[in-house]
């Protein structure tokens, strides 16, 4: 696989990474905006929701281009992509998921291993 297409291959990664935290972080508001009930649960989603879009706006701050193309990260670009597509996956069962904090726990924990492989690499 040449670098131009490994590099490709990272932003589709990222993309549906970030792709996946939208869709969670939709159903979650919609989730929210459904809750009627003031409370731990509805604070317990909204501080979720807030962790989502912290993590989403880490995401796309540290997989700039630059950072994309350092071997390192090509060469995670595998394990990058599993994580991304089970990102995707579990983000798309919230709107059906009874336990919503769980599912976004699992959304939550798998970006941010992507986020820490990206971390990690650039570093090494």
């Amino acid at each position: 696989m040449s670098e131009r297409s490994a590099i490709d291959d990272l932003r589709n990664a990222r993309d549906a990474a970030l792709d996946a935290l939208a869709d969670a972080i939709t159903a979650l508001g919609n989730i929210i905006a459904q809750t009627t009930q003031k409370g731990p649960y509805l604070d317990q989603l909204t501080r979720r929701y807030q962790e989502l879009m912290n993590l989403r706006n880490a995401i796309w701050a540290a997989t700039t281009d630059p950072v994309l193309a350092v071997p390192n990260i090509v060469a995670a670009a595998a394990t990058l992509n599993t994580l991304s597509a089970q990102m995707k996956t579990t983000a798309q069962e919230l709107s059906d998921a009874t336990n919503v904090l769980a599912k976004t726990a699992t959304v939550l924990s798998l970006g941010q291993q992507f986020s820490y492989l990206i971390a990690t690499a650039q570093k090494e």
